[in-house]
Order: structure tokens, then C-alpha cells, then sequence
């Protein structure tokens, strides 16, 4: 589309955030390196992937230099509701997937306490049995555990 003369500054930021929500690493990547990198673009583009569930699109978005910020609550309650059934074949309750996702989102800083995020988790699909999943993550910090702990109950 670009060498067709799509404009990537008017529809670089949805394109990125279109990719980032099919998991299109590569599309990801050659946007990035062709400048839709701007603070709306990769907050828009950090939201998609966290949706997507995927790990590595949203490490490389982290290393485009997208940030939390004032996305931290979006992030967690997209994390912790998203069932992106078109791009996982044959998953249907993502449990393990959401948890990595959380856990991820605490470890760049989100709030695990935040009572937004605390009503999402408990009214997500299978929301006891995420919970169970991610409290026994192995890489969720205890500071962490106890917060949920502490909202468990």
C-alpha cells in the first residue's frame, strides 16, 4: 500500500494498530521501522497486541518505545478479557495465555491492586480459575500475589 502512496502519516497509526491486533509481526516491524512510532500509535498498537495476547509483539512494541503509562488499567482489563479465538486454533478459554500476558503487564509496572482491573478479573470467563493461574505463576513477584490475594478475598 505504500508503494501504491498510502500515506503511512494519516494511516500509519491504524495500519499498526490493525497488524498489531492480527498478531502481523512482520507488518508490525515494517511499520515501526518506517515511522509509525508516534506516543497515540503505539498506545493504540500496545492495547491491540495485549488483546492479541502475544508476548513478543508486545515485547517489540516495549522496544519501540510504547509504555504503559497511562494505559496501565486498559492494559490489565484487555489482558484479562481477551479471547482472540480467530488466531489461536482450537484454544477456547486462554486461561494460560491471559496470565502470561499479566504477569508481563506487572512486570513493566501495571498495578495488580488496581480495583478496575480487580472487577475485570472477577467477572472474566473462568475468572477463579485465572486468578488460581495467575497467583501461581512463577513469575509473578510476591508483591503481586499478595495483591491479588488480598482482592480474592
Amino acid at each position: 500500500l505504500a508503494a501504491r502512496g498510502a500515506d503511512l502519516a494519516l494511516a500509519g497509526p491504524q495500519a499498526l494498530a490493525a497488524a498489531a491486533s492480527r498478531a502481523a509481526h512482520d507488518a508490525v516491524a515494517w511499520l515501526l521501522e518506517h515511522g509509525v512510532n508516534g506516543p497515540g500509535a503505539l498506545d493504540d498498537a500496545l492495547l491491540a497486541a495485549v488483546s492479541s495476547l502475544d508476548e513478543t509483539l508486545v515485547e517489540m512494541l516495549f522496544d519501540a518505545g510504547a509504555s504503559l503509562g497511562a494505559l496501565q488499567e486498559q492494559a490489565l482489563c484487555a489482558a484479562c478479557t481477551a479471547s482472540p479465538f480467530d488466531l489461536y486454533n482450537g484454544e477456547t478459554e486462554f486461561i494460560v495465555e491471559r496470565a502470561d500476558m499479566l504477569v508481563l503487564l506487572a512486570g513493566r509496572g501495571a498495578p495488580m491492586d488496581h480495583p478496575r482491573f480487580i472487577a475485570s478479573l472477577r467477572s472474566a470467563a473462568q475468572g477463579p480459575r485465572l486468578l488460581a493461574a495467575l497467583c501461581d505463576h512463577p513469575g509473578l513477584e510476591a508483591r503481586h500475589r499478595q495483591a491479588l490475594g488480598a482482592a480474592a478475598a
